[in-house]
């Protein structure tokens, strides 16, 4: 849950070598917005599907070998 966030700033701001880019800020902070109304929406139009995608799930201990069976 926290892993996405963070990989979003590392990817963002890693390449410019600090947090000062105001750029980077103004596109975190679109994607916020851009996932808060798409997670608003979903949730008007259909609550079931919204409840089942906000639950978090169990954590796999066999990572990605589980994946390639």
């Amino acid at each position: 849950m926290i892993g996405l966030p963070l990989a979003l700033l590392t990817l963002v701001f890693l390449p410019v070598g600090g947090l000062d880019w105001s750029p980077g800020w103004i596109f975190v902070g679109f994607l916020i917005v851009v996932y808060g109304i798409s997670a608003l929406v979903l949730w008007r139009v259909n609550p079931v599907i919204f409840r089942a995608r906000i639950r978090l799930q169990p954590a796999r201990s066999a990572g990605i070998a589980s994946c390639l069976h």
